[in-house]
């Protein structure tokens, strides 16, 4: 198949969660939030399996809706646990610890899912991280504690969100950047054999490597820094490699210059965009959760098919200049809603 039509494999099941985000918080009400943690692991473990068995390419399509639902469902039930588990004075820093554990988890899953398929295969791959996903649930049904939901959840809550002038503005940004790193990252692997052969498997787990000290810092440093000041220095720092990968890609030292500063800066943008949703919605933290959830993986489908697209009409360097361009353009409009604020009179505060 052509590399636009493999995009599927991401497009699919950013649409499955950006559905299922508003579907399972609707459908959540009251469950027990420790429960709806174990039953997105378990459709993580029916993702895996039915992807390790697929018989054909449709089958393994439907693996990846499942897989979709699980994303859709913890993004929008579980950052806003931390602030639960450890009050409001902290929450922030929870929040950060939690979406932490997911950049960590793709630092890991990347270059160990590189290795055992060609170790073993993409089936036992497959396998493997369904194997993986059983201990994940078993290890959060011991150690999480029972949380409770704090009010019946309803699909106005969802559309109340979409008026809060900040929160809207931080999705809009939002929307913006994931579609340049998704239109970049989902064609990161033909980018690299296009100039390489031999680059690929090292390059990216250099880049999985710093971006684990993306993740991290912001929780170090607890956010000391405004979120949009974390947030326009990212996706900056992400448009600005993405550029310098299409123009400077050819030359060795600079692909692995521009990697690094890529995989170091990206991990602080979902994870600042989260801050950026909690802390503008007051109250109204899982339903901002569930609208940012389904607003992020809109736009990781519409970067994997605006990748698609550009792959095959206008050639791989044109898909990381484009991707590079719409970071910028993002970080630009985000530096003017800070902008427009403080000349408002709003205090900075938590953003």
């Amino acid at each position: 198949m052509s590399l636009g039509l493999g995009g599927l494999m991401v497009l699919v099941p950013a649409l499955s969660a950006a559905v299922s985000a508003w579907v399972l918080y609707a459908g959540a009400r009251s469950i027990n939030r420790r429960l709806l943690v174990a039953v997105f692991g378990s459709l993580v473990v029916l993702s895996n399996a039915l992807a390790a068995v697929a018989p054909d390419f449709a089958v393994l399509i439907v693996a990846r809706v499942f897989l979709g639902m699980a994303i859709g469902g913890f993004w929008s039930v579980v950052p806003p646990i931390g602030p639960r588990l450890v009050g409001p004075g902290l929450g922030a820093k929870a929040t950060t610890f939690i979406v932490s554990g997911v950049s960590i988890g793709t630092v890991v899953g990347l270059p160990a899912g590189q290795f055992l398929a060609s170790e073993v295969g993409w089936r036992w791959t497959f396998g493997i991280a369904s194997l993986v996903s059983i201990v994940a649930i078993a290890t959060e049904v011991v150690l999480l504690p029972s949380v409770k939901a704090v009010s019946r959840n309803r699909v106005r809550q969802l559309v109340e969100v979409l008026k809060l002038p900040l929160t809207r503005a931080g999705l809009i940004v939002t929307l913006i950047v994931f579609v340049g790193q998704f239109t970049a990252s989902t064609y990161i692997t033909p980018f690299l054999l296009d100039r390489d052969a031999s680059t690929p498997e090292p390059s990216r787990s250099c880049w999985s490597a710093t971006a684990q000290r993306a993740s991290s810092a912001p929780s170090s440093a607890g956010f000391s820094s405004p979120a949009i000041v974390t947030w326009v220095t990212a996706a900056l720092g992400t448009g600005a490699a993405l550029i310098g990968l299409a123009i400077l890609g050819q030359e060795h030292l600079a692909l692995g210059a521009m990697l690094v500063v890529w995989g170091l800066i990206w991990g602080a943008v979902p994870l600042s965009s989260q801050v950026w949703f909690l802390s503008s919605a007051g109250e109204h933290q899982e339903p901002a959760s569930s609208v940012g959830v389904t607003t992020m993986q809109i736009a990781i489908a519409g970067g994997a098919a605006l990748g698609g697209l550009l792959v095959d009409t206008a050639g791989l360097t044109t898909v990381f200049a484009v991707a590079g361009s719409l970071a910028v353009a993002a970080a630009l409009l985000a530096m003017a809603i800070g902008r427009d604020r403080a000349s408002g009179g709003e205090a900075a505060g938590r953003f």
